[in-house]
């Protein structure tokens, strides 16, 4: 009887053993991979800063063409730019919003695309930036990104970000001045026509990087003094070089302009509509009031409130918030009844070539508006 006890227990010992021998098992071949991915992904991707050295005196001319490009523009119709915000490529799942891009593109038909910022930004970011490096190259249209808040969230700094997209087939990204590292991204694209013995500015679009809040926090940096100082000296520059006084353009930023409240409760709206508070600098007024008085640019166009796509005339500009054109993978991989119904598409700028006038309107993929 003591024997068969004995043996019992000796046999629920050695179960005992075995389940906890696979019990560990199980669990190291559970943590090890993700401690692993979380070391790798911890690893930042560094790349050396790829602009070059300013400040306000430098002289235009002799850096017009690493501090902007130009593109020539249709002269039978109006130029086409397709705006897509807030696209928040991840590492995976990224296949709905790659397709939506698609169809963007095929239904706008642009002559130019440009990208408003918080493309990617999660975790392994150099990952969901290659895919849409190969994905908007495979489209062979001009491309036009801008740094957002989340941009350099991940894996790659936001120095190797600019490279990967300063180093494409089709892209027209620059970094812009060292100086203004932490806001990189500042240039300019004029959009021209034909002249006599060369070109002539029909209207510029003036890129301005954003800078990134803490992880958490409401609270966007506001723009430094540097990129008001650049914004001005290369529209004056665009104007003395080109022999111009007249010639209309557009600001392109992630983050909007605290201004943008203004537009809403104090200017004349357009059409769209406001359903989140603005996510903004605390002040933008040195900067908007610069863009006032240079009197030149007629549109400001901003991403990053994802749910807001009201365009407003304020102080004779047209402000427009650029209709987001994704949701972070984690939305994505909700059931569609789990989903919002909140306004997707993208943003369409008309520009004439004859006169440079503009025309907005949004392309809503999600509804009939």
């Amino acid at each position: 009887m003591i024997q068969k006890i004995r043996n019992g227990w000796q046999s629920m010992l050695k179960s005992s053993k075995t389940f906890l021998v696979i019990g560990i098992c199980m669990q190291l071949a559970i943590t090890v991979p993700i401690i692993t991915f979380l070391i790798y992904a911890a690893i930042p991707l560094r790349s050396p800063q790829s602009g070059f050295d300013w400040t306000p005196e430098t002289n235009f001319a002799g850096f017009y063409s690493i501090a902007g490009h130009e593109v020539l523009m249709p002269q039978d119709r109006d130029m086409r730019i397709l705006m897509l915000s807030d696209l928040h490529l991840a590492f995976i799942w990224n296949g709905r919003t790659l397709r939506h891009i698609t169809r963007l593109v095929n239904e706008a038909d642009p002559d130019l695309i440009v990208l408003m910022g918080d493309s990617f930004g999660h975790l392994l970011n150099d990952v969901g930036a290659r895919q849409l490096i190969n994905h908007m190259d495979n489209f062979e249209i001009p491309w036009a990104p801008i740094l957002g808040n989340h941009d350099q969230r991940g894996k790659a700094t936001r120095d190797r970000i600019a490279h990967m997209l300063g180093n494409t087939n089709f892209g027209l990204f620059l970094y812009g001045p060292n100086s203004l590292r932490e806001f990189s991204g500042n240039y300019f694209i004029n959009l021209v026509r034909p002249r006599t013995g060369g070109t002539e500015i029909v209207h510029s679009l003036y890129m301005l990087g954003s800078g990134t809040n803490r992880l958490g926090s409401e609270r966007y940096p506001n723009p430094p003094q540097g990129q008001i100082d650049w914004y001005d000296w290369a529209v004056r520059g665009n104007r003395e070089m080109h022999r111009i006084s007249d010639a209309r353009s557009s600001i392109m930023v992630h983050t909007p302009f605290r201004e943008f409240d203004s537009a809403w409760y104090r200017g004349d709206v357009l059409f769209g509509d406001r359903n989140e508070p603005t996510r903004s600098p605390e002040s933008t007024a040195e900067f908007f009031e610069r863009v006032v008085y240079l009197d030149c640019t007629v549109n400001i166009f901003a991403g990053h409130n994802h749910d807001d796509y009201f365009s407003a005339m304020y102080r004779g500009i047209q402000m427009t918030n650029v209709l987001n054109g994704g949701r972070p993978w984690l939305f994505q991989s909700l059931p569609r009844m789990l989903r919002t119904d909140a306004p997707r598409g993208g943003t369409l700028l008309t520009v004439n070539p004859q006169t440079g006038a503009t025309d907005v309107r949004h392309i809503f993929t999600n509804r009939s508006e």
